[in-house]
């Protein structure tokens, strides 16, 4: 089958209409182990990775909302050009823009995600072969405290809160700042992995909550969120996971996080199959239905209603097997 075909039958598959497709070949020196694509339009930016002859499969998916004027999501998906092993997602939320070169302004996410990708790009051979989670995390906040000195010196709210896996052989290095979230799947299981930096989750970890759902409908679920630029000037918690720990690992922006209780987000990654997981997760969370909380026994003033595809809606997968 040509190329052509290829990328047409890819096109169908995903029901993207009136998108730009552009098909970029892997950096790896493996160049036909990875079938590598990007499709782009104005609502959606979708990168899908397949590992020829293995039922691995590498994508991310973000659907801008009609409310992003002031800053948008922004995330990574990418293999190591030196060796397809190691692979990078990351998922930035934020607001503001900053000013670059030839008057290009830039989102405050976007300028986190370009400068982790710069320093992905050049890890040696020898420190991701050692995995050394130390210098990993010492090189990553370095360039993150210049970019908090910098969003700090700009007017207005620049603060980013970001989520980053780094895929090695053996295990995986976790990072986080603010309230995204990481999840893991392990034989139909799946569960939130990472803790958030957030007065609500400190009060949930106090016991103040008895289930994480009410976050998604709380008035002040924005209140006491770590965010770069703002509060802290790097990373705040750092995992190591060790890849048999999962079959599917998972990155979700708040526009997920806030529009798919975790009851449905099971529901999902149990019935659907790994090629279209993504585009299911965020279809469903963009998909313009308003949600009220079922059942609640405090004040229903202190609640809101929840409209799906309110804000942007952002998920990354590693899927190293299929579910059959």
């Amino acid at each position: 089958m040509n190329n052509e075909k290829i990328l047409t039958g890819f096109i169908k598959c995903l029901k993207i209409g009136n998108s730009f497709l552009e098909s970029i070949s892997s950096a790896s020196p493996k160049e036909d182990s990875v079938k590598r694509y990007e499709l782009v339009d104005k609502k959606h930016r979708h990168v899908y990775e397949k590992e020829v002859g293995t039922d691995n499969v590498f994508e991310a998916l973000t659907k801008y909302s009609i409310t992003s004027e002031n800053g948008k999501d922004s995330f990574v998906l990418k293999s190591h050009a030196l060796d397809d092993n190691f692979k990078l997602m990351v998922v930035a939320e934020g607001k503001g823009f900053v000013d670059g070169e030839n008057g290009i302004k830039r989102s405050t996410s976007k300028c986190v995600t370009d400068e982790i990708i710069d320093w992905f790009d050049n890890l040696s051979m020898d420190t991701l072969e050692r995995f050394d989670t130390a210098k990993f995390s010492k090189g990553l906040n370095k360039r993150m405290a210049k970019l908090h000195a910098k969003f700090k010196s700009l007017k207005g709210n620049h603060g980013v809160k970001a989520i980053l896996a780094l895929v090695g052989k053996d295990y995986t290095y976790l990072v986080n700042v603010g309230d995204l979230r990481c999840y893991i799947e392990k034989d139909g299981e799946i569960g939130q992995f990472n803790e958030e930096d957030s007065k609500l989750w400190r009060d949930y970890r106090e016991g103040y909550f008895w289930d994480k759902e009410e976050f998604r409908f709380r008035k002040v679920k924005n209140r006491g969120v770590s965010k770069i630029g703002v509060n802290k000037p790097g990373f705040q918690s750092t995992y190591v996971i060790d890849n048999c720990s999962y079959d599917r690992i998972y990155l979700f922006s708040r526009g997920v996080i806030d529009c798919i209780s975790e009851d449905k987000l099971f529901l999902i990654n149990e019935r659907v199959d790994a090629s279209r997981v993504v585009e299911e997760i965020v279809k469903q969370s963009t998909d313009g239905k308003k949600e009220y909380m079922s059942y609640y026994e405090g004040d229903y003033r202190d609640l809101n209603s929840v409209v799906h595809g309110y804000k942007d809606a952002t998920a990354c997968v590693y899927v190293k097997q299929k579910k059959k």
